[in-house]
């Protein structure tokens, strides 16, 4: 079993590089349901919730990275799970 800041494939921790290459996908998912929403397709909503909510989610891993490295002692926990330490912040979406 893997815990949530591995990697499913390979079992290790995510890299800020997998992060930032992780939102860069999101966005363009994210623009493609807006696009599909402003066509008509209110189904796109759900799914364009939770891809929002996904994003945020790694902005706010990223932000706690930040945050973490400039200090002597950093929190390893807080630098895997970001600021919501304890939920599925690194769980993939599928994009």
């Amino acid at each position: 079993m893997t815990t949530d800041w591995a990697d499913r494939n390979t079992g290790t921790a995510r890299t800020t590089w997998r992060v930032e290459a992780a939102l860069r996908r999101l966005d363009r998912t994210i623009a493609t349901a807006e696009e599909r929403l402003r066509r008509g397709a209110p189904s796109e909503l759900r799914s364009l919730t939770a891809l929002k909510r996904r994003r945020t989610e790694l902005n706010l891993l990223l932000v706690a990275r930040r945050i973490e490295i400039k200090k002597k002692l950093v929190s390893l926990q807080r630098w895997r799970e970001g600021f919501g330490a304890g939920h599925d912040t690194l769980r993939e979406t599928g994009s």
